[in-house]
């Protein structure tokens, strides 16, 4: 059972560029889609979610054709997608392309870079930055 909707905390990129957050929290930890959290017309993030003591969960992001589930250790899943979008993989079965949105990693499998949006990562392997927004 995930977390529920309710204990997310949701931060705002747009109010603050950088985020007080603890950093030991289990690899992937559940968060779910809030559709008052994000526009789906929107490209980029909007939203980062952080449980109520402060844990970084992760952040969806939005590029054309597809919504994308990002976990605070850098995995990925594709939250919902309109099929009539092309997905393109490397040969590791990572994505490569989806639509027009290129990705790439780090050689942990980490995601490094959505369609330019950076991620950073600290030695723990969790979240440091998505994109201008830090974590300490």
């Amino acid at each position: 059972m995930g977390i529920s909707a309710s204990s997310n905390l949701l931060f705002n990129p747009w109010l603050s560029s950088k985020a007080e957050a603890n950093q030991n929290y289990p690899t992937q930890a559940n968060f779910e889609y809030q559709d008052d959290a994000l526009e789906l017309g929107e490209e980029g993030f909007q939203a980062i979610y952080i449980d109520a003591l402060g844990n970084v969960l992760g952040t969806f992001v939005t590029v054309p054709g597809a919504r994308l589930k990002v976990f605070a250790n850098g995995q990925l899943t594709i939250d919902q997608r309109d099929f009539t979008t092309e997905i393109t993989y490397f040969s590791n079965g990572r994505i490569r392309t989806l639509g027009d949105a290129r990705f790439e990693y780090f050689s942990g499998g980490q995601i490094s870079s959505i369609n330019g949006i950076r991620f950073s990562y600290f030695t723990n392997g969790r979240l440091a930055s998505i994109g201008d927004v830090r974590f300490s």
